[in-house]
């Protein structure tokens, strides 16, 4: 009779969660906190697809923190049960990504990079996986960029500050040096865009060499 109980019980849990859809992502996640005993009473397969779908669902609502507890949590539930897919999807691998998203829009790019740079190890053929170590890195902000910013910034205020001096002081009171402050400014103004851009232009292009070097290395360990 017990045994009889727990299988309408874990009949009734999964005609729930069938009806709920997986994008109705508050409602999931509400069904999925209530009734997290009766889901334990659940065959191994059943489980694991409802924590799947539990996890993508915190991740659309924005519940990062708790995305990546669940994620790790399927991620564990996939290699105890043996069970390597969630759909047409790689348990690892999906888990994996969502958890390098989460973590990069909690600010956490150091986590970030760390997990995509497992998926690049997994599959260094994949283009999203490289397209979003590429894009973690150019988030950030290395050193040698940010004293380029502080010399790009004051340089762009000095030229500010020069014109502006040209046009209250130099032209009404002293003529003979407008020449000087006009090219002066200009010059300064032109070091300002020309480091600004410099500095991008070498932070792609850098990153870009940084991936690329790295996707070989992993394909040469692999073969």
């Amino acid at each position: 009779m017990p045994s009889r109980q727990i299988s309408e019980t874990s009949a009734d849990i999964l005609r729930q969660y069938h009806r709920i859809g997986l994008t109705e992502y508050r409602q999931l996640v509400r069904f999925v906190d209530l009734q997290s005993d009766h889901i334990a009473q659940l065959d191994d397969d059943d489980q694991l697809n409802i924590y799947c779908s539990y996890a993508e669902a915190l991740f659309a609502i924005g519940e990062y923190r708790a995305h990546i507890a669940a994620a790790k949590s399927c991620i564990e539930r996939s290699f105890t049960t043996n069970i390597s897919n969630w759909y047409e999807y790689d348990i690892l691998e999906l888990m994996l990504f969502k958890m390098a998203a989460a973590y990069y829009n909690t600010g956490q790019l150091t986590l970030a990079k760390k997990h995509v740079l497992s998926l690049m190890r997994i599959a260094p053929q994949e283009k999203q996986y490289r397209a979003f170590y590429l894009h973690i890195l150019r988030s950030e902000t290395p050193g040698y960029t940010k004293q380029l910013q502080r010399f790009t910034v004051l340089t762009a205020l000095t030229a500010a500050l020069v014109i502006a001096l040209e046009i209250l002081a130099v032209q009404p009171f002293y003529p003979a040096l407008q020449t000087t402050t006009s090219t002066t400014g200009r010059i300064l103004l032109a070091v300002s865009v020309v480091s600004a851009i410099g500095g991008e232009v070498y932070k792609y292009l850098s990153s870009w060499y940084h991936v690329k070097r790295l996707i070989e290395e992993i394909v040469a360990e692999k073969s």
